[in-house]
């Protein structure tokens, strides 16, 4: 009797995983450009650099013409004046005057309200409003983060005094709580065309000298 052939199996090949081709993106060749690159002085954007500083050479004034200015001009365009009186006799006189005045060294002008009123009360009755600064020119932040409490745009409104075109300063009134003076037909021009801002100060900085017309007192 003849033996069956005995069959032996071959061991499976192996197969090695075919690698698959892959190709880069534009962006990522971008991407890899930037890296590998540093940026060169030209290519870096000019809102990057740091702006020049403006010199600002405050006018001499004498503390009889100061005066006139912010209490005895009516037709005085100026809608501001950052003042440095190192001598204080403008902040001595303007304190009995007929002025809103804030000593900066009270707290009074962080109170929103308060200052609200303030306004309204200096445009109503054309006065000047005053805010001394004594020796820290550091304070009109605070004085613009109070005024941004009342509204957001309302320090510069003060600045440059656009509070009085087309009647804006009506928007801060509030009638039922502020009294009959401050209807809005009470609001004369020829009344609150005398209101103006002045900031005083001993010692100015740049961002003070920013802020209206200068004057140092000699």
């Amino acid at each position: 009797m003849s033996k069956k052939p005995t069959l032996t199996k071959k061991p499976a090949a192996k197969t090695t995983p075919a690698k698959v081709a892959t190709s880069k993106t534009s962006s990522e060749k971008a991407s890899a450009k930037l890296v590998d690159t540093p940026p060169q002085p030209s290519e870096i954007p000019q809102l990057l650099e740091t702006p020049k500083k403006v010199n600002v050479k405050p006018e001499e004034a004498d503390l009889r013409k100061m005066v006139s200015l912010i209490t005895d001009n009516p037709e005085d365009t100026e809608p501001c004046y950052a003042v440095v009186d190192e001598t204080t006799r403008v902040s001595a006189f303007l304190r009995h005057r007929n002025t809103t005045y804030f000593d900066c060294m009270d707290s009074v002008f962080k109170d929103p309200e308060r200052l609200r009123f303030a306004i309204i009360a200096s445009i109503r009755f054309g006065k000047a409003l005053v805010f001394d600064l004594i020796d820290l020119p550091q304070v009109i932040d605070s004085i613009e983060e109070t005024c941004s409490k009342i509204s957001e745009n309302l320090f510069e409104e003060l600045c440059d005094r656009s509070i009085l075109r087309h009647e804006k300063y009506l928007k801060y009134v509030k009638e039922g709580q502020d009294g009959d003076d401050f209807k809005s037909y009470y609001f004369q021009e020829n009344i609150y065309k005398n209101f103006k801002v002045v900031f005083l100060t001993t010692k100015a900085s740049d961002k003070y000298l920013s802020l209206g017309k200068n004057f140092i007192i000699v």
